[in-house]
């Protein structure tokens, strides 16, 4: 399965939709972002899998101004993130054998190339270089506690995607 320039910056769009929708608190628009089926993990952030768009947006405002402020992006790479391409999968392609193994292949390629790219060793220079602007910060609304906290949930996202796609979807068809 090939992404086309199209479908990259359909992709692009949507994650940018997204960050700009939950920062504004524009909750009664999530359909713009999801489809009824969505199933939205946030288990690295001790909320486990919500389903549907009604769990999501209840539990943005049970999360209410603890909500982090300021999502990014900073590339889209090779193909749709893996919630990306689940959340987007059709409904018909659910039912669809060979079509929902086209979905996993591509999405087991993106975790292939995303391991090749290191991100691990990424993440930990980048932490490492912002450490004293971020300590410098007289303006930030967080503590230096919340930081680490996210911190260390980014790095258990990144780190733990194998193991976590390998409980959730088949095996490549490779």
């Amino acid at each position: 399965m090939t992404v086309s320039a199209d479908d990259r910056v359909a992709i692009a769009e949507l994650l940018a939709r997204h960050g700009h929708l939950f920062d504004d608190g524009e909750l009664d628009r999530l359909d713009l972002l999801f489809t009824a089926s969505v199933s939205y993990d946030v288990t690295a952030f001790g909320g486990g899998v919500l389903r549907g768009i009604e769990a999501i947006r209840s539990a943005a405002l049970d999360v209410g101004d603890r909500n982090p402020v300021g999502h990014h992006v900073t590339n889209v790479v090779g193909a749709p993130p893996m919630w990306v391409a689940w959340s987007l999968l059709p409904d018909a392609c659910q039912n669809d054998d060979p079509c929902r193994q086209l979905v996993v292949d591509e999405i087991w390629r993106a975790l292939r190339v995303i391991e090749d790219a290191d991100l691990i060793g990424e993440f930990d220079r980048v932490q490492a270089q912002i450490a004293p602007w971020i300590a410098m910060d007289p303006r930030r609304p967080y503590s230096d506690d919340a930081v680490s906290a996210g911190q260390t949930a980014m790095r258990a996202f990144i780190a733990g995607r194998r193991t976590y796609l390998e409980g959730a979807i088949a095996p490549p068809s490779e």
